[in-house]
């Protein structure tokens, strides 16, 4: 089973998102963890790495399993942190890997294609 630890950031009720290349949906900032890697500082360093923003992690939001969208026999156990971030400047693209970084409004998520994940976190946002 794959680790992957998530950052949920929001700034005034909109959500922080990022969407790879090689992807066609846009996804929380974060990694797939090495193994016996900390997840609170892979979460912090993959949002600094996919958002060029340091984050401060807050609290752990939830904890979640599902299906891989690369490969449906994998499944990928995701920790996702409530994160904070000072910076206000506008988030640039940081990373070769990462095609766009933007902040949506919580009433736009349903106008874009989201990772399965992302739509478990929106889910719990909502209750």
């Amino acid at each position: 089973m794959k680790q992957l630890a998530s950052c949920l950031i929001l700034k005034e009720n909109k959500i922080l998102l990022v969407k790879r290349f090689k992807e066609d949906f846009w996804k929380l900032p974060g990694k797939i963890l090495m193994e016996n890697e900390d997840p609170e500082i892979g979460a912090k360093d993959g949002a600094l790495k996919e958002t060029g923003l340091p984050v401060d992690i807050v609290q752990i939001f939830n904890e979640y399993q599902y299906k891989s969208t690369n490969n449906g026999d994998d499944t990928i156990n995701n920790i996702v942190y409530e994160a904070a971030t000072t910076k206000t400047e506008p988030v640039e693209k940081t990373n070769e890997e990462i095609e766009k970084v933007a902040y949506f409004e919580m009433n736009e998520i349903s106008k874009i294609k989201i990772s399965p994940n992302l739509k478990l976190v929106i889910d719990d946002l909502g209750k």
